[in-house]
């Protein structure tokens, strides 16, 4: 099935997704603070693992001294 979620931030934050392994870094998907942002994920297949399995969200902040408050909706 895909699914759309729907992302917002209260901080600049960076991204990834994956399986359980994957770990958000700098020169990951950006993310401005303010923006609402949709986006598709996959449930219980391999479209963004080679192994298969759920899809999780990898996040971090731009700026270590903010806290960052995220919002994550999933969309119909």
């Amino acid at each position: 099935d895909v699914q759309v979620i729907t992302m917002y931030s209260n901080a600049d934050v960076h991204f990834i997704t994956g399986n359980s392994i994957v770990t958000a870094t700098t020169s990951s998907h950006f993310f401005p603070e303010g923006l609402y942002y949709d986006f598709n994920v996959y449930y219980g297949g391999n479209q963004f693992s080679t192994l298969g399995g759920n899809q999780y969200i990898s996040l971090i902040t731009s700026d270590s001294s903010k806290d960052a408050n995220v919002h994550v909706s999933e969309r119909m």
